[in-house]
């Protein structure tokens, strides 16, 4: 069975009206990295967060580790998940696609 890992890309909106979202790159990054996670025959499953980094609807679905999109972690109430199991992403990951970061974090979390 694959653990789950939510890419929180979004904070609570201030505002809801009219409110569109733009996750084309997001949505690439989470592709890219569940080919590679695939390809390496590991154990994971990542996935667009989809309740705008809210923990309590992030923490239903029970996920094993969570990444956060740059910037987020100034917004990102983490509640009582584990620390140690929240990826930072840095300033170009998301912007370059570099994912070697983050298969390297999932591969440590399933030692």
């Amino acid at each position: 069975m694959k653990r789950l890992c939510i890419l929180a890309y979004q904070g609570l909106p201030f505002l809801i009206d009219n409110l569109v979202i733009f996750n084309k790159k997001e949505r690439n990054f989470v592709k890219k990295l569940n080919n590679r996670i695939d390809e390496l025959s590991m154990s994971w499953q990542v996935e667009l967060d989809s309740s705008f980094g809210n923990i309590s609807d992030i923490e239903v679905k029970a996920p094993q580790a969570v990444l956060l999109k740059n910037g987020l972690q100034y917004r990102f109430n983490t509640g009582s998940f584990p620390k140690n199991d929240i990826y930072q992403l840095g300033a170009l990951e998301l912007q370059e696609g570099d994912i070697d970061a983050v298969i390297s974090f999932l591969k440590h979390l399933d030692r």
